[in-house]
């Protein structure tokens, strides 16, 4: 097997790396929406406040809370949108990472002969070096 891969595939194994950056996806949006909800109930409270001190709807308190809910949408939808594509970029990698070095190994015994098998190597920085170890131990003890 060529160690050396002149093309990089985006997904490596599509179905677990999907099915993580699924899951980190619904996290951030879960966490996304509990802070949007969080900042909603607090524009709520403030503008009660006004009306329960007897602020008459068009004070200028009202005003301002109106243009920072405003403001807060707009920073908010912004920020959301940033975080959700670093989690997914982050979701990607940490998938690579866990994906790769079983997709080396597996087309790596697929090449393999049986009698005459070599050694595995994974790439720098990829999860589960054990693997390798254990493999290239293996195979030398033939």
């Amino acid at each position: 097997m060529n160690n050396n891969r002149k093309s990089k595939s985006l997904l490596i194994n599509p179905a677990f790396q999907l099915s993580v950056i699924s899951w980190f996806a619904s996290l951030s949006l879960a966490i996304i929406g509990i802070f949007f909800g969080a900042f909603l109930l607090l524009f709520r409270d403030m503008k009660a406040q006004g009306q329960a001190a007897g602020l008459p709807p068009g004070h200028a308190l009202f005003q301002y809370i109106q243009a920072q809910e405003t403001h807060f949408y707009q920073i908010f939808c912004v920020s959301g949108l940033i975080a959700v594509a670093v989690i997914l970029v982050g979701g990607i990698w940490l998938s690579h990472k866990v994906a790769g070095p079983l997709h080396r190994l597996t087309c790596h015994l697929r090449d393999s002969r049986p009698d005459s098998a070599a050694p595995v190597k994974f790439r720098t920085g990829d999860y589960f070096p054990e693997i390798e170890s254990t493999f290239n131990e293996f195979i030398a003890r033939k």
